[in-house]
């Protein structure tokens, strides 16, 4: 890291301390629209714990158990095989809502761009006593393979990232074997409280009639009965994909940078033979970045001094 990014970040740290809106003050020093790539890991790995912490709330007790009860029973109508959370935070929703679900399932894997969300989620995961298995990745760039998971879930993960739903949309549906389940706020059902929220913080916009033109199957779309924020409704979008989808897979993993290509667990890493790049596994939560791949034609030759 260079002296000036160092400095950066350490007055980044500050704000946030401080209690400034970490996004927003990325937006306005970018070019003020949008939320850069770099805005939202920077600003998501700043308040990693904060989301445990909110989960711990009694306060909160009531709202927790009616909100991931009505997750899992959404998830339970689909019967799935095996579950992805894509942009999964801290796993304070991924956790209980494993957990609730009628038939528990040995594959439920979560992935976000943030390591220290990741880290927070791992520990909060075994508190709840929920096995779940974590990785870093992009939602621009998913790193797995097509069709991987049974089930993709959503839920206020696409929401930061207007302009770039499209591609979004497109990653979600080529790694789900059979549904992909969004729980994102709505500008086409939601209030104008709602509408107008959206626009301050430049969330996503037009979800459903993106997923049509496209060409998916939306076999439904409502406002969930339970918002975490009423100024910020939440609309439930399924998208149904084709039944004909490959047999599990050895491993869920492909390359962000050669389109979900294979990754190869080797000496406790992951590689891809195609561009010849290795994955660190880092407190057993591959790091899947495409930042994060490092060029290792000859790895596979020093099982002696790696394995």
């Amino acid at each position: 890291m260079s002296d000036k990014r160092s400095i950066e970040i350490q007055e980044i740290k500050r704000l946030y301390e401080s209690g400034a809106n970490i996004m927003q003050y990325l937006r306005d020093i970018e070019d003020g629209t949008g939320n850069s790539r770099e805005a939202i890991l920077i600003s998501y790995d700043m308040q990693a714990g904060s989301y445990v912490a909110g989960a711990r709330d009694p306060a909160r007790e009531e709202f927790r158990e009616k909100y991931t009860s009505a997750i899992a029973a959404i998830l339970d109508s689909l019967a799935p095989s095996s579950l992805l959370e894509a942009g999964v935070g801290e796993a304070t929703t991924l956790a209980p809502v494993a957990r609730k679900l009628a038939r528990p399932l040995a594959n439920v894997h979560g992935f976000d761009i943030s390591w220290s969300r990741l880290a927070h989620a791992m520990r909060f995961s075994r508190e709840e006593g929920a096995s779940l298995s974590f990785f870093t990745g992009d939602l621009m760039t998913i790193p797995v393979r097509e069709s991987a998971f049974d089930v993709v879930l959503t839920v206020h993960a696409i929401e930061p990232n207007r302009g770039r739903e499209v591609e979004i949309l497109r990653e979600l549906y080529r790694v789900a074997g059979r549904y992909v389940v969004m729980l994102e706020p709505s500008n086409e059902l939601g209030s104008e409280a709602t509408r107008a929220r959206m626009e301050i913080h430049q969330y996503c916009l037009d979800l459903r009639r993106i997923c049509e033109e496209l060409g998916y199957e939306v076999v439904e779309h409502r406002l969930f009965e339970h918002p975490a924020n009423p100024e910020n409704e939440t609309a439930v979008l399924i998208v149904k994909k084709s039944d004909d989808r490959p047999p599990g897979f050895d491993t869920p993993y492909g390359c962000p940078r050669c389109g979900g290509e294979p990754l190869q667990p080797l000496f406790g890493n992951l590689y891809c033979g195609e561009c010849l790049s290795l994955y660190p596994v880092l407190c057993d939560m591959p790091q899947l970045l495409s930042d994060n791949a490092i060029l290792a034609s000859k790895y596979a030759e020093f099982g002696d001094i790696c394995g």
